[in-house]
């Protein structure tokens, strides 16, 4: 074996240690350049005499090809899916809500049908199921139905949705979404159960979850089945436990320390709690009606927001232990019984801490005025 001795100078220049120096600028010192200040590569150019037009804006491609091709040879395209993700998008903030509905119901059967035979079936089906941006499409499918009230398509997506599977808010949210337009509020109540398992401090889900409650006890062959007696027996009760989730949802927010003072951020904040203070007053309506037709106001329709509110506390679920048992007993099904049970427990719990934290306060506040004496 022959060996070459090699200089470090040699080694350094095959490895290109420095070859870099030569590309660089050298100044009338005979410096390399390296560490000289960055040259100006500025490009001056007029913009008002810049011309462009994005080209979803200029010919609207996305327009032109839901009207010019089938919606499988859309898919078969590369980029085919996204570019029908984007144009249903563009459909349902246009407001054209039929036309997202019809585009988005087309591209479930052909993609997925379409996948399926090329696959292994069933195994095939659910892979495909899997793909986030069928996913997309099926919600903007049900909202756009939920918009025109067309039940069935809305009952066609949130079937498929409900085979994708998922564990996640979003995907409870989005159910109850779509069973609260079906009417099916008990499992309505069951999704947002999940919710809040997971997201407790979500004021609009606790309203939603008090307008559910509502809902059905409006319903009241739902409630007790066919027993019109224990609807009768108890139905103010769940009149009162949806006045504990909408109290909920006011603590909330009120407690709320991340409201910003821009306008935007203003407007929803009393938008939210006119919202949430509507909806207290109307139940709270329905309850003292049933009382011999007590009122709880003065009856002029308007009435002060912190009588609205002491109203709310004060009429609010509270629970001795024969009551919750017999309560509990009207929850004609198993699902029903443990989403009660969930919500009840969870407000007791919420009340517990409230009487602490306020326990607290009083001692704090009576320290401090010792202090300032």
């Amino acid at each position: 074996m022959t060996t070459t001795n090699t200089t470090d100078e040699q080694l350094d220049d095959s490895h290109g240690f420095f070859q870099f120096a030569a590309f660089t600028d050298s100044d009338d010192d005979g410096e390399d350049g390296l560490f000289n200040a960055t040259r100006d590569r500025t490009v001056a150019f007029d913009a008002e005499a810049i011309n462009y037009t994005p080209r979803v804006d200029e010919d609207r491609w996305y327009d032109a090809s839901s009207n010019t091709q089938s919606v499988g040879e859309w898919l078969s395209q590369h980029g085919g899916l996204d570019e029908i993700t984007y144009t249903v998008q563009r459909m349902y903030f246009a407001k054209e809500y039929d036309r997202a509905c019809s585009l988005c119901k087309q591209t479930v059967v052909e993609f997925v049908m379409s996948k399926q035979h090329k696959g292994e079936g069933n195994r095939r089906k659910n892979e495909v199921l899997r793909v986030a941006t069928l996913r997309e499409i099926l919600e903007i499918g049900a909202k756009s139905a939920i918009r025109i009230g067309d039940l069935e398509s809305v009952r066609f997506f949130y079937d498929w949705y409900l085979q994708c599977g998922g564990k996640n808010p979003g995907y409870n949210y989005f159910l109850a979404e779509a069973l609260t337009a079906l009417g099916r509020h008990e499992e309505v109540l069951a999704q947002y159960v999940e919710y809040l398992s997971e997201r407790r401090q979500d004021a609009i889900v606790w309203e939603l979850l008090g307008k559910t409650i509502v809902a059905l006890y409006n319903t009241s062959s739902t409630i007790g089945g066919e027993d019109s007696s224990v609807v009768a027996a108890h139905g103010i009760m769940w009149l009162r436990l949806a006045l504990g989730a909408f109290y909920r949802s006011h603590s909330m927010i009120i407690a709320c320390k991340n409201w910003k003072d821009i306008p935007v951020a203003v407007n929803r904040k009393r938008l939210q709690e006119d919202g949430l203070q509507k909806s207290v007053k109307s139940t709270l309506d329905i309850l003292f009606a049933r009382r011999q037709g007590t009122q709880w106001d003065d009856g002029s329709g308007s009435c002060d927001r912190n009588v609205i509110w002491d109203t709310c506390i004060k009429e609010s679920i509270k629970f001795g232990n024969n009551d919750e048992a017999a309560f509990l007993d009207s929850c004609h099904t198993q699902q029903l019984r443990s989403s009660v049970e969930w919500i009840v427990s969870r407000l007791a719990s919420d009340r517990d801490k409230d009487m602490t934290s306020e326990d607290e306060d009083d001692d704090c506040s009576a320290g401090e005025n010792v202090a300032e004496l």
